[in-house]
């Protein structure tokens, strides 16, 4: 009851952020920062090689890339594409250059996992640990944020995690750079819905500041709970996605059906509805 109240007070703070706030709209620097062209459909382009610009807005820094689909591999984060950074044989990177204004804030945000189910090489060990580095410099090559996201997960769903962290630009462009670091054979860093966003100045609201106040809090209340509710709705895909290859994997076993049949029965029935939209 306290959860649900909690979630229509952020939904009506939202709404009156929109409407009395439209200065503060989502304005993304990043071109394609969500990975969606081109659009593989129900493929995916292995092994893009460094200096390659294939990804639309991106260009490949070291060795190669994976551009993958919900389709074929694990879930996106947003939308239906998402990018591994180790193509098969080489770690990979992705470097962007975007426009900002010299003395304001910005926000680099981005959910990251990583490819579990890889493997160095046929019956090995999964790769069970991926990392990246990631740097924003300005045109004179200053670093303006460096930090390193390091993504550890003993089974095959995603669970993304989120990165923030906020650099404030000197110059008229800047630089983006997220190599991998560990990691390897289509087994690196999983990246999507990365986004640069300008931070608005706005004060937290002082006691007894009353409803324009709670606006402003409840507006970024508001985009953390839009984030939170992804995560868990790429979970539960993930979950229904692993769920049906068990089951197909057990509809093919048909000996090992008929000498376990409660095994079909735990596996192919059950349903685990996503009750969070992905939006």
């Amino acid at each position: 009851m306290g959860w649900q109240m909690t979630r229509n007070i952020l939904t009506v703070f939202g709404l009156i952020s929109f409407l009395v706030l439209p200065q503060y709209a989502y304005a993304n620097a990043l071109t394609n920062g969500d990975f969606e062209t081109p659009d593989q459909g129900n493929f995916f382009s292995f092994d893009i090689p460094t200096g390659s610009t294939f990804i639309t807005g991106w260009t490949v820094t070291q060795g190669s890339v994976d551009l993958t689909t919900s389709a074929c591999c694990f879930p996106a984060f947003s939308g239906h594409q998402a990018v591994d950074l180790v193509g098969t044989l080489s770690t990979g990177g992705l470097t962007q250059t975007f426009a900002t204004t010299p003395g304001q804030t910005y926000d680099l945000t981005f959910a990251y996992s990583h490819n579990y189910t890889a493997s160095f090489f046929s019956g090995s060990a999964f790769i069970m640990s991926a990392s990246a580095s990631v740097s924003v410099v300005d045109s004179s090559n200053n670093s303006l944020l460096s930090n390193t996201v390091t993504h550890t997960n003993a089974n095959p769903i995603p669970d993304y995690a989120l990165f923030s962290q906020t650099f404030v630009a000197d110059t008229a462009l800047t630089k983006l750079t997220i190599n991998n670091l560990t990691g390897g054979f289509n087994g690196g860093i999983y990246l999507d819905d990365v986004s640069v966003d300008p931070v608005a100045s706005v004060p937290l609201p002082a006691a007894g500041a009353g409803l324009p106040g709670s606006i402003f809090a409840g507006g970024g209340l508001l985009a953390w709970w839009r984030r939170r509710r992804k995560i868990e709705a790429v979970r539960c895909r993930s979950t229904e996605l692993l769920s049906s290859r068990l089951t197909a994997r057990i509809s093919r076993a048909g000996a090992a059906r008929t000498q376990n049949p409660d095994r079909s029965s735990a596996y192919g029935t059950r349903s685990m509805p996503c009750s969070w939209p992905l939006q």
